[in-house]
């Protein structure tokens, strides 16, 4: 079949519904991997959450902080909890 310059046969278009064309399940396939391990991940971190073990706080702890109050504390708070000032000694 010939064409004219610039027009294109009716035949070269694929005419076939949107979920019969492999490109477009390998553009669905890649961010749905994605979001699938992301949910398992979530589940798997939700149902096995590690608790916090008091005995191991209590011991990591300076003197006189209180393990109950440590637990609840940020990152930040508890570093500033665990510095001492210099020329203060620890309390025994």
């Amino acid at each position: 079949m010939t064409t004219q310059p610039g027009r294109v046969a009716e035949q070269d278009f694929d005419t076939s519904p949107w979920w019969r064309q492999r490109y477009c399940w390998l553009v669905i396939s890649g961010p749905l991997v994605v979001v699938i391990a992301a949910l398992s991940t979530m589940v798997i971190a939700y149902r096995g959450a590690d608790p916090v073990v008091q005995e191991y706080v209590s011991q990591h702890l300076p003197k006189g902080l209180d393990p109950r109050v440590a637990v609840s504390m940020r990152p930040a708070e508890m570093s500033a909890a665990m510095v001492r000032p210099v020329g203060v000694k620890p309390v025994n």
